[in-house]
């Protein structure tokens, strides 16, 4: 019996260490699930990009799961759809924080959309990813922005123009949106001290009301090139009329801040082929990274889809931020911010780091021009990333900051008269009221790329 109860005392023993070791794995696997939301707009004029992009973010989220989720866990996600609509943005970040318990949110493409999701996550502290165009013109640190600022797209386009089109007189057309009126305000300064001229410019609604009037203005400016940051479908709108009045990429070529690859399959090609896009990623690159990652997404969603800008970007996002929680042991925003402003990845695209001041993507730059066949080639690219900059040199923080708050609380971009920039000493006084929606002028530098680290 005593040798019983040895043998017995032995095998608990063994039990108990057996469980001491086992069961923290055990514990991990029935933990409940690290949740994402995701965003977008799956109807209404903003849904062109949306697609891509989501597809993008499952494939990346899925990835993770394969590789083992993280903190031992497994990552879930629920979709639901913006439907175009900026507040509707902000009610379903707040359902997805509230009753879906998210730790992250993935989504938007304007600055209106993003704007009402940060006035709910930062609050909640739950990191944001957005990978549209960032006006800038703050500091933020709840979000974590993959698209591009005004200085890393539309300041090294401008600059190619000039270099590579000998272009001198400028027409500006954009989307009733922030981060256009930042695009629109920060070339006509880096016209202003080339010595160039803005001849014209206008916004078209995301509906693409508007457009009419825009390339009427358009087409009696004599512009000598087109900077473009029209969002959406309204884009569709603007080629057509573009084309049936005669202004075709040999007279006025159209240089795109929101078209890719995406969107090409909805546009008539015989109307945006010739045209050019400044982006950072081109499905069309070489390397063996960009090759793995197309076939990796075409396998996933099928050999007939392309892949732009924002879906490589946001994949890459979800990516970063998923080696930034691993490093923390934590999705916790407090902690989670310091350990993602010091990754970086060799991407399809190139070296993408992101910026320990901005939180915010060091993005590469290429022009490509538009093929018939609904893809991009490259036609230049910078050969190092560009560092993200919240307040471009022409005016002070003071005065980007004032702009800003002016265009969000107005809904107008006050361009002034003439075309001409503001000056810095204009900081702190009011701008003139919005003007008609296109406007034609009477008569009417470079951004140097900073080093980064190389990927880890």
């Amino acid at each position: 019996m005593r040798l019983w109860w040895g043998v017995a005392a032995l095998a608990a023993a063994g039990l108990g260490v057996a469980g001491a070791y086992w069961l923290p794995g055990l514990i991990r696997g029935v933990e409940a699930p690290i949740v994402i939301g995701l965003v977008h707009s799956r109807s209404g004029p903003l849904d062109v990009a949306a697609s891509g992009m989501l597809d993008a973010e499952v494939l990346a989220l899925e990835e993770i799961n394969a590789a083992g989720g993280l903190l031992g866990r497994r990552v879930t996600w629920k979709i639901i759809d913006g439907r175009s609509d900026p507040a509707e943005f902000g009610r379903a970040a707040r359902r997805l924080i509230e009753e879906d318990k998210a730790v992250m949110i993935v989504g938007g493409l304007t600055s209106a959309c993003r704007a009402a999701m940060t006035d709910v996550t930062i609050p909640a502290g739950v990191l944001l990813i957005h990978a549209g165009l960032f006006e800038g013109m703050e500091d933020v640190k709840g979000w974590f922005g993959v698209g591009p600022l005004p200085n890393q797209q539309a300041m090294p386009a401008v600059s190619w123009c000039v270099d590579s089109l000998k272009a001198r007189k400028f027409f500006l057309a954009g989307s009733r949106d922030v981060s256009s009126y930042a695009v629109h305000a920060v070339v006509r300064d880096q016209l202003k001290a080339l010595g160039l001229e803005t001849v014209g410019e206008g916004f078209v609604g995301i509906d693409g009301s508007g457009v009419d009037e825009l390339v009427a203005a358009l087409k009696e400016s004599g512009a000598d090139v087109v900077v473009s940051s029209i969002a959406g479908d309204a884009n569709a709108g603007f080629f057509k009329r573009a084309a049936a009045a005669g202004l075709t990429p040999e007279k006025t070529p159209i240089v795109s801040l929101r078209i890719f690859e995406g969107d090409l399959p909805r546009l008539p090609s015989e109307e945006t082929a010739g045209h050019y896009v400044a982006a950072g990623y081109l499905q069309s690159l070489g390397g063996e990274a960009n090759r793995r990652f197309v076939e990796r997404f075409k396998a996933r969603f099928g050999g007939d889809r392309t892949i732009g800008d924002p879906t490589a970007s946001v994949y890459y996002g979800v990516k970063l931020w998923a080696r930034a929680v691993e490093e923390a042991e934590s999705t916790d925003l407090s902690e989670l911010l310091e350990h993602l402003s010091r990754q970086s990845l060799n991407a399809g695209e190139g070296i993408i780091a992101v910026d320990y001041e901005l939180i915010s993507a060091w993005r590469p730059f290429r022009v490509g021009k538009i093929r018939r066949d609904g893809q991009i080639d490259e036609v230049w690219a910078l050969d190092r990333s560009i560092r993200p900059v919240a307040y471009p040199i022409f005016r002070s923080v003071s005065a980007w900051r004032s702009l800003l708050a002016e265009w969000r609380s107005t809904a107008g971009p006050g361009i002034g008269d003439a075309g001409s920039a503001r000056p810095p000493s204009s900081a702190g006084g009011p701008s003139s009221p919005p003007p008609p929606m296109a406007w034609r002028s009477p008569a009417a530098p470079r951004q140097a790329a900073s080093t980064r680290p190389e990927a880890r």
